[in-house]
């Protein structure tokens, strides 16, 4: 019995300690994955923008290449954010990194345009891992798609996007981030509360065997 429950707590700490990250095309899916308290910024009101910069109250948005930033980056009103007016944007072959402030577990953003010059494969990257989140996507400008990544075990600062069709121009808007907790799998907490009781079963048979004795 005793064995069970040193087990059972050596599972949940495992359990507790495996990265546990799933990414979304689906903004209802990631909002219920997500168990977190989000943020919002709707890149309405920027404190700095350079060539290759744009800051934000709690994230900063930068773009890394040759080909367009500096130049065809930064934040713009052309009718095509999903919340309010500016959007930030860049194009491909270049990427783009949200870098927030504090850590997070949790960030999803609407993608506005992905594919307007042909067929491409948007790739979603953080610290611990990546996902091609759409594959051979086309679109217009105002074609609006969602991206989501929740990890519930391991915090991250940057989230980074590119996509493999070059010259293609996309922008973001809407963007939802939040930290949260790792909460143990339904089948480690059932396993743990038998530990516990298998041991609380093994202590009141000791106790009896000692009165008895």
């Amino acid at each position: 019995m005793l064995k069970i429950a040193i087990a059972a707590v050596a599972l949940l700490a495992a359990a507790s300690s495996v990265q546990a990250s799933t990414f979304y095309t689906s903004e209802a899916a990631f909002l219920a994955g997500s168990n977190a308290t989000l943020t919002q910024e709707n890149f309405e009101a920027p404190t700095s923008v350079t060539g290759t910069s744009a800051a934000f109250a709690g994230v900063t948005a930068t773009c890394a290449g040759t080909v367009y930033c500096p130049g065809f980056f930064g934040v713009r009103n052309l009718g095509l954010g999903t919340s309010g007016l500016k959007t930030v944007f860049f194009a491909t072959p270049d990427s783009i990194t949200f870098t927030f402030n504090t850590a997070i577990n949790a960030f999803g953003i609407d993608v506005i345009g992905l594919g307007t010059v042909g067929a491409t494969n948007l790739t979603m990257s953080y610290a611990g891992g990546s996902s091609v989140l759409y594959t051979a996507a086309t679109g217009t400008s105002s074609t609006a798609r969602f991206a989501g990544l929740v990890d519930t075990t391991n915090a991250f600062t940057s989230v980074t996007f590119s996509a493999t069709q070059r010259d293609d121009g996309i922008d973001f808007d809407r963007l939802q981030y939040g930290a949260t907790t790792s909460v143990p799998e339904p089948g480690a907490w059932a396993l743990l509360i038998l530990g516990f009781g298998a041991l609380g079963s093994q202590i009141r048979a000791r106790r009896r065997v000692g009165v008895l004795g």
